[in-house]
């Protein structure tokens, strides 16, 4: 538990980088840390301690960190790509899809299938905790404003 603990630690840092590099507000980069090191947290400890399959943990982990940034965005004003974009950074599969274009510039055509199905499925599974968060957090918020506009 403690190295679940201590790499969501640096995915947080890691997201601050990033939303340092994006350019955020000052007041922004902590949000965005924050949702960087919840988004690992959830994906590395369904994955490990669960061991619910890792598409699941990456879907699992861009939701929490989604519907994070849809709140925050929300209380702040601000849009919600500010905190989510950092928040991403450390989830995005990098390294399989590195692995991929090397193995398939090297010829290596087995394991560039198989590195890059595993990205495509990473990918994709971000791609669904996304959508899947945001359309509940809208579907909230639509909720919430046609309660108050209709006076109920």
């Amino acid at each position: 538990m403690l190295e679940v603990l201590w790499t969501s630690l640096w995915a947080a840092a890691a997201s601050a980088f990033c939303a340092v590099v994006f350019n955020a507000g000052k007041y922004d980069i902590v949000p965005g840390a924050i949702a960087g090191g919840i988004g690992w947290f959830i994906y590395k400890f369904l994955f490990l301690y669960l061991g619910v399959a890792e598409p699941v943990g990456y879907m699992c982990g861009a939701a929490a960190l989604t519907l994070f940034s849809e709140i925050w965005a929300y209380v702040s004003k601000n849009p919600a790509t500010v905190y989510l974009l950092p928040g991403l950074f450390p989830l995005v599969p990098g390294y399989g899809m590195f692995v991929a274009m090397h193995a398939a510039v090297t010829h290596n055509t087995e394991l560039a299938g198989r590195a890059g199905y595993n990205a495509v499925i990473a990918a994709g599974s971000i791609a669904l905790g996304i959508a899947v968060a945001a359309s509940i957090a809208r579907l909230c918020t639509t909720i919430k404003k046609h309660k108050h506009s209709s006076g109920a």
